[in-house]
């Protein structure tokens, strides 16, 4: 499925984040331990640090990761990153010192440490939640540069996992988008697309579907794909999509959706002004949905900044 950026009603205002990194993850080198032995100890290697809990430590002003000299041992729990020069992530399960939650700073971070951080947060929650085989209960080490965890007992293979989560921008004939106010913002108004797992065995525009006729009560009549992100902490990636519905007359789930709400271009950027909505930070992919619906970018000071539960 390739990325089809006309789905949205206007150009988007920015690229989504981290929708191409650019970054050669060199893949093939994860088996190969001599030669990822001969990487940790080349003297351009480097290595951050990101603790389980899903914090950064960023050098003073926040833009840019710490990036420190391998030296001569490497860690049980240290991802391989790939880059030329080699870039490693070592995964903390205790706070490290000057860390800071990953919401609060990645958004500044240059694409190399945005891709490198994003990586070491993903892996770092999976190891984390992995420590036991789930086949027959005994414990798994790391292999393969971090990328894989193997069962000593009876050596069962398991690999990082990512959900696929879809996330819409719901608009009627009348080119209006509706946004929603889930029960975990902790903001009272803060508001974004609507958003989902995907189901097993299910398509992306069929949770589209789904989703949309269970939180708001709307029958889908089209659905296009608009771009994807890694959400690193939370092991998922964000799929974007736009959803076109025949009757805009909303049945919200009280369950699911805290509030929902039609916006036209000139109400949106009204309710922003008057601080009654305020939106997901730049470089999430509901942002991104709104801002291409708009047709420009919106104003940092409109962010939401109360922290949201969860991750």
């Amino acid at each position: 499925m390739s990325a089809s950026r006309s789905a949205l009603p206007c150009a988007p205002a920015g690229e989504l984040w981290l929708h191409q990194s650019r970054q050669d993850r060199r893949g093939e080198l994860r088996g190969r331990e001599e030669d990822l032995a001969a990487l940790w100890a080349d003297p351009s290697s480097v290595v951050t640090e990101v603790s389980e809990s899903g914090q950064l430590v960023t050098v003073s002003g926040g833009d840019g990761l710490v990036w420190q000299p391998t030296g001569s041992v490497r860690d049980d729990l240290v991802v391989w990153c790939g880059g030329d020069p080699a870039r490693w992530v070592r995964v903390s399960a205790d706070p490290v010192a000057g860390a800071r939650p990953w919401r609060d700073v990645i958004g500044a971070l240059p694409v190399v440490d945005a891709h490198a951080a994003a990586v070491g947060l993903a892996l770092g929650r999976w190891h984390a939640t992995h420590p036991f085989c789930p086949r027959c209960g005994a414990p798994t080490q790391p292999r393969h540069a971090g990328w894989m965890r193997v069962c000593g007992t009876c050596e069962a293979e398991f690999y990082p996992r990512t959900d696929p989560v879809v996330i819409m921008a719901v608009l009627d004939d009348a080119d209006r988008i509706c946004l929603v106010r889930g029960h975990q913002f902790a903001s009272s108004v803060a508001m974004s697309c609507p958003a989902g797992f995907v189901d097993a065995a299910e398509s992306l525009e069929d949770a589209v579907r789904r989703e949309v006729a269970e939180e708001l009560g709307l029958r889908t009549v089209d659905v296009s794909y608009a771009g994807s992100q890694p959400w690193p902490a939370a092991g998922q990636v964000m799929v974007a999509m736009v959803a076109r519905v025949e009757d805009p007359a909303l049945t919200i789930d009280p369950v699911e959706v805290a509030a929902a709400r039609w916006f036209t271009r000139t109400q949106l950027r009204e309710a922003l002004t008057a601080g009654e909505v305020t939106l997901p930070p730049w470089f999430a992919a509901g942002r991104w949905l709104i801002e291409g619906w708009l047709g420009e970018r919106v104003d940092a000071s409109f962010t939401t900044t109360a922290v949201r539960t969860g991750s």
